[in-house]
């Protein structure tokens, strides 16, 4: 949860025990994903192309790296519209906010 709490900044706000379990459920199943990424590009590179194993070990963790980071925000630890207090729920509602109603100014 450190990445929560530091990356993403999210342990400053109330989550629910089942939020919690959501995004734990979440982060392992991405880990699980990006890690089968780390051993296919190593697979590839090493056992089909011949590549140096440190070098491109080095490479395939700046990737992991970069996948963990974007999955962590896209998947993990993104905001639903109900967490950010922004809903609009017709176009109805939309023109009562911006003071439109059926196309008129309203005084």
């Amino acid at each position: 949860m450190t990445n929560k709490w530091f990356v993403f900044e999210g342990g400053r706000r109330n989550v629910t025990a089942r939020q919690t379990v959501r995004q734990f459920g979440s982060f392992v199943l991405c880990r699980i994903l990006t890690g089968a990424v780390d051993l296919l590009i190593m697979f590839v590179g090493v056992d089909l192309l011949g590549l140096a194993p440190a070098l491109l070990k080095i490479l395939a963790n700046l990737i992991v790296i970069v996948l963990n980071y974007f999955a962590g925000k896209a998947v993990v630890f993104r905001e639903s519209h109900a967490d950010t207090g922004f809903h609009i729920s017709s176009p109805d509602d939309l023109r009562n906010k911006t003071g439109r109603e059926s196309g008129k100014e309203v005084k």
